[in-house]
């Protein structure tokens, strides 16, 4: 490639795609960038969900989203953690906050002080000295500002429903300027005297060119591992859990600003409210023999909420 990038043509589907679009747009659209986005099929489903760190939060500050609005469209929640249970019973729950946990003592962490306060038979658990995880189990919702960060820093994430989100996405890169060929299939046309990629051939015969291709295809990495060749690192050592099962059920009566996740021995389950539905997460290993999938997933969207 040489001279500037005037043509940055973005490859893939729902949120990842037009989040990328939308960071592009607004990064270098003002300079003259040409952003498209080539659109392939949903891959995501009513019970599927994007379940965010505090960084998302700060992205959408820095594209001008209005969140009231986004939150409204969504039905989505504000998160301030996950409460973490261990099934087996050999570790104690424990709330990972989205925020600091107490303040220093004498010019040391607090962390270090809360060790020696146990070790003396402090009975107080290091969660109970964060605001925000206290927020959290009162149902309270705890918003950053400069009165409560002189007593500790704290933030949130959100839990959005995906469908949703990702087409709010789609109409605000559509709205600034980002051009979009939908289609379902997919051929990437190499150069013939580089190992770079020349144009993309999509339905009807069009082709879209450009100068700098991103690769938001997901897992199957349609550029990069599909005619690039990059090779890809597994990771199956030391990650077990292989297969996902998701579900949806309604959503619970009082809503809680945090997520639930137990962990066991075959794999975990993650809880993840907001205002639409109740959506359930399961990550198993596929070598731990399971029930029918379709039946796991129904008792989980049933069954999973009564602990919460």
């Amino acid at each position: 490639m040489n001279g500037a990038v005037q043509d940055l043509v973005i490859v893939g589907r729902d949120a990842p795609a037009w989040l990328a679009a939308c960071v592009m747009q607004s990064a270098l659209g003002p300079s003259g960038l040409r952003v498209s986005v080539v659109e392939l099929p949903g891959a995501i489903g009513p019970s599927d969900a994007y379940t965010t760190l505090p960084a998302l939060e700060a992205l959408h500050t820095r594209l001008r989203i209005d969140e009231s609005r986004l939150m409204a469209a969504t039905r989505g929640t504000f998160t301030l953690g996950k409460h973490f249970h261990d099934t087996t019973g050999v570790a104690p729950a424990f709330f990972h906050a989205y925020g600091s946990t107490g303040a220093r003592i004498a010019h040391i962490e607090f962390l270090p002080n809360w060790i020696r306060a146990r070790h003396h038979g402090l009975p107080v658990a290091f969660e109970d000295f964060c605001l925000t995880a206290a927020a959290a189990k009162r149902g309270r919702m705890l918003l950053p500002d400069a009165e409560i960060e002189r007593d500790g820093f704290t933030d949130y994430g959100y839990h959005l429903p995906a469908i949703p989100y990702a087409a709010w996405l789609r109409q605000l890169a559509l709205r600034r300027g980002v051009a979009v060929y939908a289609t379902r299939n997919l051929d990437v046309l190499m150069k013939a005297d580089t190992a770079g990629i020349a144009g993309l051939a999509i339905d009807g015969g069009a082709r879209i060119t450009g100068d700098f291709f991103i690769d938001a295809t997901g897992e199957r990495a349609l550029l990069l591992a599909g005619k690039l060749g990059v090779l890809r690192d597994s990771w199956r050592d030391s990650f077990p859990a292989d297969r996902v099962l998701v579900a949806h059920a309604p959503p619970v009566a009082a809503l809680p600003a945090y997520a639930d996740v137990r962990a066991g021995e075959s794999g975990w389950l993650a809880v993840h409210p907001n205002q639409a539905c109740t959506h359930v997460l399961h990550a198993y290993c596929s070598d731990i023999p399971n029930h029918d999938e379709m039946a796991t997933a129904q008792c989980l969207a049933q069954g999973v909420l009564h602990g919460i």
